[in-house]
Protein backbone atom coordinates (compact mmCIF):
# COMPACT_ATOMS: atom_id res chain seq x y z
CA UNK A 1 0.00 0.00 0.00
CA UNK A 2 1.39 3.39 -0.96
CA UNK A 3 0.08 6.92 -0.31
CA UNK A 4 1.36 10.49 -0.08
CA UNK A 5 0.75 13.04 2.66
CA UNK A 6 2.01 16.38 3.96
CA UNK A 7 2.07 17.19 7.66
CA UNK A 8 0.97 20.57 8.93
CA UNK A 9 2.18 22.22 12.10
CA UNK A 10 -1.14 21.42 13.80
CA UNK A 11 -0.79 17.76 12.79
CA UNK A 12 2.69 17.69 14.32
CA UNK A 13 1.45 19.20 17.58
CA UNK A 14 -1.52 16.80 17.72
CA UNK A 15 0.80 13.84 17.13
CA UNK A 16 3.05 15.00 19.97
CA UNK A 17 0.04 14.80 22.29
CA UNK A 18 -0.79 11.20 21.31
CA UNK A 19 0.28 8.93 24.15
CA UNK A 20 1.78 5.56 23.33
CA UNK A 21 1.90 2.95 26.07
CA UNK A 22 5.34 1.53 26.72
CA UNK A 23 5.09 -2.25 26.65
CA UNK A 24 8.30 -2.66 28.63
CA UNK A 25 7.20 -0.30 31.41
CA UNK A 26 6.47 -1.52 34.88
CA UNK A 27 2.80 -1.20 35.85
CA UNK A 28 3.72 -0.44 39.45
CA UNK A 29 5.90 2.57 38.54
CA UNK A 30 2.84 4.75 37.91
CA UNK A 31 1.32 3.66 41.22
CA UNK A 32 4.56 4.50 43.03
CA UNK A 33 4.76 7.95 41.48
CA UNK A 34 1.15 8.75 42.43
CA UNK A 35 1.75 7.36 45.93
CA UNK A 36 4.82 9.58 46.26
CA UNK A 37 2.84 12.69 45.29
CA UNK A 38 -0.01 11.83 47.69
CA UNK A 39 2.42 11.17 50.56
CA UNK A 40 4.24 14.43 49.87
CA UNK A 41 0.93 16.28 49.78
CA UNK A 42 -0.22 14.69 53.05
CA UNK A 43 3.09 15.31 54.82
CA UNK A 44 2.96 19.02 53.97
CA UNK A 45 -0.61 19.09 55.28
CA UNK A 46 0.33 17.33 58.52
CA UNK A 47 3.27 19.68 59.05
CA UNK A 48 1.14 22.79 58.56
CA UNK A 49 -1.73 21.42 60.68
CA UNK A 50 0.67 20.40 63.46
CA UNK A 51 2.22 23.83 63.46
CA UNK A 52 -1.18 25.47 63.71
CA UNK A 53 -2.28 23.15 66.54
CA UNK A 54 0.94 23.79 68.45
CA UNK A 55 0.34 27.51 67.98
CA UNK A 56 -3.19 27.04 69.34
CA UNK A 57 -1.84 25.31 72.45
CA UNK A 58 0.32 28.41 72.86
CA UNK A 59 3.33 26.60 74.27
CA UNK A 60 5.58 29.60 73.75
CA UNK A 61 3.46 32.02 75.77
CA UNK A 62 3.04 34.46 72.86
CA UNK A 63 -0.79 34.33 73.10
CA UNK A 64 -1.07 33.77 69.34
CA UNK A 65 -3.30 30.71 69.50
CA UNK A 66 -6.68 32.14 70.38
CA UNK A 67 -8.56 30.57 67.47
CA UNK A 68 -11.23 27.91 68.12
CA UNK A 69 -10.14 24.41 67.00
CA UNK A 70 -12.65 24.35 64.08
CA UNK A 71 -11.34 27.62 62.67
CA UNK A 72 -7.80 26.44 63.31
CA UNK A 73 -8.24 23.28 61.25
CA UNK A 74 -10.07 25.15 58.47
CA UNK A 75 -7.35 27.78 58.33
CA UNK A 76 -4.60 25.16 58.17
CA UNK A 77 -6.18 22.52 55.93
CA UNK A 78 -7.58 24.83 53.26
CA UNK A 79 -4.27 26.58 52.46
CA UNK A 80 -2.52 23.23 52.62
CA UNK A 81 -4.91 21.86 50.01
CA UNK A 82 -4.99 24.89 47.73
CA UNK A 83 -1.34 25.95 47.73
CA UNK A 84 0.16 22.66 46.39
CA UNK A 85 -2.57 22.44 43.74
CA UNK A 86 -1.81 26.01 42.68
CA UNK A 87 1.89 25.18 42.52
CA UNK A 88 1.19 22.07 40.41
CA UNK A 89 -1.00 24.05 37.99
CA UNK A 90 1.65 26.77 37.71
CA UNK A 91 4.37 24.16 37.18
CA UNK A 92 2.31 22.48 34.45
CA UNK A 93 1.77 25.81 32.65
CA UNK A 94 5.44 26.76 32.93
CA UNK A 95 6.57 23.41 31.47
CA UNK A 96 3.82 23.08 28.84
CA UNK A 97 4.23 26.38 27.01
CA UNK A 98 8.00 26.07 26.31
CA UNK A 99 7.53 22.47 25.13
CA UNK A 100 4.82 23.56 22.70
CA UNK A 101 7.04 26.36 21.37
CA UNK A 102 9.96 23.94 21.05
CA UNK A 103 7.80 21.49 19.06
CA UNK A 104 6.76 24.29 16.71
CA UNK A 105 10.42 25.21 16.16
CA UNK A 106 11.30 21.56 15.55
CA UNK A 107 8.59 21.26 12.93
CA UNK A 108 9.58 24.48 11.16
CA UNK A 109 13.29 23.66 11.05
CA UNK A 110 13.03 20.00 9.98
CA UNK A 111 12.71 19.47 6.23
CA UNK A 112 11.60 15.89 6.87
CA UNK A 113 8.51 17.19 8.68
CA UNK A 114 7.49 19.81 6.14
CA UNK A 115 8.22 17.83 2.95
CA UNK A 116 5.62 15.84 1.06
CA UNK A 117 6.20 12.23 2.07
CA UNK A 118 5.27 8.97 0.38
CA UNK A 119 4.67 6.07 2.77
CA UNK A 120 4.81 2.45 1.62
CA UNK A 121 3.30 -0.10 3.99
CA UNK A 122 3.65 -3.84 3.46
CA UNK A 123 3.50 -6.89 5.71
CA UNK A 124 7.32 -7.02 5.77
CA UNK A 125 8.29 -3.38 6.24
CA UNK A 126 7.38 0.28 6.17
CA UNK A 127 9.20 2.85 4.03
CA UNK A 128 9.14 6.64 3.87
CA UNK A 129 10.34 8.64 0.87
CA UNK A 130 10.60 12.44 0.55
CA UNK A 131 12.99 15.09 -0.69
CA UNK A 132 14.73 14.77 2.70
CA UNK A 133 15.67 11.15 1.97
CA UNK A 134 14.51 7.55 2.06
CA UNK A 135 14.17 5.11 4.95
CA UNK A 136 12.88 1.59 5.16
CA UNK A 137 12.55 -0.54 8.27
CA UNK A 138 11.30 -4.02 9.00
CA UNK A 139 8.37 -4.26 11.38
CA UNK A 140 10.56 -5.94 14.00
CA UNK A 141 12.19 -2.51 14.53
CA UNK A 142 8.92 -1.06 15.83
CA UNK A 143 7.32 -1.59 19.21
CA UNK A 144 3.90 0.06 19.10
CA UNK A 145 1.50 2.27 17.18
CA UNK A 146 -1.62 4.32 17.74
CA UNK A 147 -4.09 5.99 15.39
CA UNK A 148 -6.00 9.05 16.54
CA UNK A 149 -7.55 12.14 14.91
CA UNK A 150 -6.45 11.22 11.39
CA UNK A 151 -2.84 10.62 12.45
CA UNK A 152 -0.91 7.41 12.85
CA UNK A 153 2.06 7.38 15.21
CA UNK A 154 4.49 4.48 14.98
CA UNK A 155 7.23 4.21 17.61
CA UNK A 156 10.34 2.07 17.49
CA UNK A 157 11.83 0.31 20.50
CA UNK A 158 13.94 3.36 21.40
CA UNK A 159 10.85 5.58 21.45
CA UNK A 160 11.45 7.47 18.19
CA UNK A 161 8.09 8.33 16.69
CA UNK A 162 7.13 8.37 13.01
CA UNK A 163 4.08 10.48 12.21
CA UNK A 164 1.87 9.47 9.27
CA UNK A 165 -1.17 11.50 8.21
CA UNK A 166 -3.97 9.09 7.35
CA UNK A 167 -6.79 11.65 7.29
CA UNK A 168 -6.76 11.81 3.46
CA UNK A 169 -7.24 8.07 2.96
CA UNK A 170 -10.56 6.65 1.89
CA UNK A 171 -12.23 3.94 3.97
CA UNK A 172 -10.88 1.04 1.87
CA UNK A 173 -7.30 2.31 2.14
CA UNK A 174 -7.68 2.94 5.87
CA UNK A 175 -9.04 -0.57 6.39
CA UNK A 176 -6.14 -2.05 4.42
CA UNK A 177 -3.64 -0.03 6.45
CA UNK A 178 -5.17 -1.14 9.76
CA UNK A 179 -5.08 -4.78 8.59
CA UNK A 180 -1.38 -4.44 7.74
CA UNK A 181 -0.65 -2.85 11.10
CA UNK A 182 -2.66 -5.47 13.00
CA UNK A 183 -0.83 -8.30 11.23
CA UNK A 184 2.66 -6.80 11.32
CA UNK A 185 2.61 -5.09 14.70
CA UNK A 186 -0.22 -6.30 16.96
CA UNK A 187 -1.08 -3.90 19.76
CA UNK A 188 -0.51 -5.26 23.21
Amino acid sequence: MEFTYTLTEDDYLKAAAIKLARPTGHPWSRILSVTYIVLLYLSVGVIVATGRILEWFDLTGDKLGNLPIGDLLASSIMPTAILPLGILILFRAVTYLPNRRLRREQFRSCIGCTATTTAVFSLESVAFRSEAGFSQSAWKCFARWKSQEGLLVIANHAGTRHIVKVAGLDQAQLTELMEILAAALPQR
